[in-house]
């Protein structure tokens, strides 16, 4: 009998070491869309600058890896900075197609090339941002996922 107790504690033990140890949340655009933008200054009516409130399932999200799938869209002419959207670029947030929670800032973990309206996976830190004038939405540490 004690031979089986030992088999069976290794067996055990070797299959939970082979566990990954940080596991990424895969997510979808819907979710994200749980978020609703709230006028603080009633001159500006434009639904764009509103404060964003996100609802519990976004915000239990903040702080986790996760992994999206998107179109990588440049956000700057010098290919500075990046989002990935919900949308190709004739329909993204920018020309009129979305609202800001259809597109997610990235903070490359390094630099990668990708091609205009790619359709990419990518896996960062999930960063809600609570800044009317900014994107609410940013990836840290983001990096394409390679299957």
């Amino acid at each position: 009998m004690p031979n089986s107790y030992f088999f069976l504690i290794t067996f055990l033990l070797s299959v939970g070491i082979q566990q990954p140890i940080k596991a990424q949340q895969a997510i979808d655009w819907q979710i994200l869309s749980h978020v609703k933008f709230v006028q603080e200054d009633q001159s500006n009516r434009d639904p764009v600058y509103g404060r964003p409130i996100f609802e519990p399932s976004v915000k239990s999200l903040a702080g986790k890896e996760v992994i999206i799938e998107g179109f990588m869209l440049p956000l700057t002419v010098d290919n500075q900075l990046y989002i990935l959207s919900r949308y190709p670029f004739t329909e993204c947030f920018f020309c009129g197609g979305g609202g800001k929670e259809t597109v997610i800032e990235l903070i490359l973990a390094e630099d990668w090339e990708f091609d205009l309206d790619e359709q990419v996976t990518v896996k960062g830190t999930l960063v809600l941002v609570d800044d009317p004038l900014q994107i609410s939405y940013k990836l840290v540490e983001a990096e394409p996922v390679r299957e």
